[in-house]
């Protein structure tokens, strides 16, 4: 993990799906767009995207320091609980297709996992899943 800028590969992680062409077809997929890509910080204050959206999170890194640790980034995909997770179900593959292994400069980007379909979230009452990306170091 050392010489990794995380500060850095979060921006490359949330600009190929908002601004990138690899993600015009996650972004034409969205209730509004790129304005439909946001960090999970902007979840907190009113009003939220349109649906359905994507929210990003980072993860945990896991290890010791000097042991190798996995930078992650969660893609959060949300859309309104009267939609089902159909549109949500769309998106996820678009969402890995945008992210080919070496989109990012100096190590690979792989999805990792694709969540369980979320039951309603309380705090925001829609419906969830998750795309986990890992990036490795070359």
């Amino acid at each position: 993990m050392l010489g990794v800028d995380l500060q850095q590969r979060t921006t490359q992680i949330f600009d190929q799906l908002a601004v990138a062409a690899a993600g015009a077809a996650v972004r034409a997929a969205l209730g509004a767009g790129a304005a439909s890509v946001v960090h999970a910080e902007q979840l907190k204050q009113p009003p939220l995207p349109a649906t359905p959206f994507l929210a990003l999170r980072g993860g945990a890194m896991p290890g010791q320091s000097g042991d190798m640790r996995i930078p992650v980034w969660r893609w959060w995909i949300y859309d309104d609980p009267q939609q089902g997770h159909y549109r949500i179900n769309g998106i996820a593959p678009l969402v890995e297709q945008a992210y080919p292994f070496y989109c990012i400069p100096f190590g690979k980007v792989v999805v990792s996992g694709v969540s369980e379909e979320y039951p309603i979230d309380p705090s925001l009452g829609l419906l969830a899943r998750v795309v986990t990306l890992a990036f490795y170091t070359m």
